[in-house]
C-alpha cells in the first residue's frame, strides 16, 4: 500500500482552513486545530488519511457520519461546517473545536468523576449517532 503524505502544520487546506496543531490520532486518521482564514474562527479538521486512495466503503463511512452529525441538534454534538476532499485521496470533515481533555485521559488522571456536574465527564452515544462512543473521542470540560 502507497503510504499517505499529509500536510504540514501552517498548510491551507481548501484555501480556507491553517492547520495549526495536531490534536489526535487514529487509526483512519489525524484531528487537527485550524484556523478559518476568512472568518477568523477555530475548528477543527479531521483528515481521513488511509494509505492509498481510501476505498469506496471506507469514504462512504465517513460522509454518513458527517450526514448523521449534521441532523443532529444538541449542544452536546459537534457541529459539522464543511466536509470535501484532497488531492492525494486525503477527506476532510470540519467542525467544532472543542477545548478541554478527552475523557479517557481524565479517567486515566483523575479516576472516576465525582462531579456535581455529571455531564462534565459521561458521554453516551446521542440519539442517532452512526456508532458507538469512545472515552477517547470525547470531551471533558
Amino acid at each position: 500500500m502507497t503510504e499517505v503524505t499529509l500536510p504540514p502544520l501552517g498548510t491551507l487546506l481548501a484555501d480556507k482552513y491553517r492547520l495549526d496543531r495536531e490534536i489526535g490520532r487514529g487509526g483512519m486518521g489525524i484531528v487537527y486545530a485550524a484556523h478559518h482564514e476568512t472568518l477568523g474562527q477555530q475548528v477543527a479538521v479531521k483528515l481521513l488519511a488511509v494509505p492509498g486512495h481510501a476505498p469506496p466503503t471506507v469514504v462512504d463511512r465517513f460522509l454518513r457520519e458527517a450526514r448523521a452529525v449534521v441532523r443532529l441538534r444538541s449542544e452536546h454534538v459537534v457541529r459539522v461546517y464543511d466536509v470535501g476532499s484532497l488531492p492525494g485521496g486525503i477527506h476532510y470533515l470540519v467542525m467544532d473545536l472543542l477545548e478541554g481533555e478527552d475523557l479517557m485521559r481524565r479517567l486515566q488522571t483523575k479516576g472516576c468523576c465525582r462531579s456535581k456536574r455529571p455531564s462534565i465527564c459521561s458521554c453516551r452515544p446521542a440519539r442517532g449517532s452512526p456508532r458507538p462512543t469512545r472515552p477517547g473521542s470525547c470531551t471533558a470540560t
